[in-house]
């Protein structure tokens, strides 16, 4: 089901994003796919660093949420201020329509995917019809999933392999594994 709303946000979006322009789009995503990587990884660590700060499900929720949201404004605007300012790119208008509706379709599948996450890790998880849905590890995956891709994607981009590393935030950000120190890779200085 949640593989479904994000496919239906997604293709929503790429229908927007189709009369957009390209590089506007392509900064979008960018923007949001850097967004949830370093706020995962900001989340992780500071939750290894200090554990008693982040021990209730609220507090990584968050310190995920509110660095997500922060970096992305931040890129957008410096984007926009410094990138895509009277930037104009002449590109043949299908090809234009085409990545349109590609990027697109991955910004409103990433970004719905992101936001049900959160709701997901929320407090609202002490609900029980939620409760319920939170012991199906099929739902629990698809929840995952979109975040995980937009991690893929920024592992790819860089030539890293944080997969299974970030995997392990993810339970431990929905309270799985609370006791787990092995949110990321530790420095051998450490």
């Amino acid at each position: 089901m949640v593989f479904w709303i994000c496919v239906a946000i997604g293709i929503l979006s790429a229908f927007l994003a189709s009369r957009k322009e390209f590089p506007s789009v392509w900064v979008a995503l960018f923007n949001l796919i850097v967004a949830i990587y370093i706020s995962l990884a900001v989340t992780a660590s500071l939750g290894k660093s200090s554990p008693e700060a982040f021990e209730i499900p609220i507090a990584r929720m968050a310190m995920f949420l509110g660095a997500a949201i922060l970096i992305f404004i931040v890129a957008q605007f410096l984007a926009k201020s410094f990138v895509l300012h009277g930037m104009r790119l002449t590109l043949p208008i299908n090809f234009v329509r085409l990545a349109n509706v590609v990027l697109g379709f991955l910004l409103g599948y990433i970004l719905i995917g992101s936001v049900l996450f959160v709701v997901f890790i929320s407090p609202v998880q002490s609900f029980s019809a939620i409760e319920k849905m939170n012991e199906d590890e099929i739902f629990i995956r698809s929840i995952e999933k979109p975040v995980l891709f937009a991690c893929a994607l920024a592992d790819a981009a860089t030539f890293q392999k944080n997969g299974e590393e970030f995997r392990n935030v993810l339970s431990w950000m929905r309270g799985e594994n609370e006791e787990s120190q092995s949110l990321l890779p530790v420095d051998d200085a450490e």
